[in-house]
């Protein structure tokens, strides 16, 4: 890895997907990240920044998983596009207080994922 995070800090977060091409092609045109054929049916991938962690209790019927979150800098605009390119919102614009917003969406290949944008 060419930028190696803090330890401690997240830094590498696996997208589980029962429709790989379809997943491929949905973070390709809604986020713009590309994707590298390391082989075995794994793709490697670069984001702009390194995420970080947060542990919380499941919520209503929520099950106990991963769930990672990306930033963005219109949360409407991302959800407008996710929504085109096939998602499902599961949890609309919310707001976080003196934080910003947040999001949940099913991604096609059935990766849940949501999105942040902070204030």
């Amino acid at each position: 890895m060419a930028n190696r995070p803090t330890p401690g800090a997240v830094s590498h977060v696996e997208l589980i997907s029962k429709d790989p091409a379809q997943s491929i092609r949905f973070y390709e045109r809604v986020f713009g990240w590309r994707f590298d054929d390391a082989g075995g049916g794994y793709w490697l991938t670069t984001s702009p920044g390194l995420p970080t962690g947060a542990l919380r209790a499941p919520q209503d019927v929520e099950a106990p998983g991963s769930l990672s979150y990306i930033e963005v800098k219109d949360i409407s605009k991302t959800l407008r596009d996710a929504e085109t390119a096939g998602a499902k919102v599961v949890v609309p614009k919310t707001a976080i207080p003196n934080m910003g917003h947040y999001a949940v969406f099913v991604a096609p290949g059935g990766v849940v994922q949501g999105v942040v944008e902070s204030a």
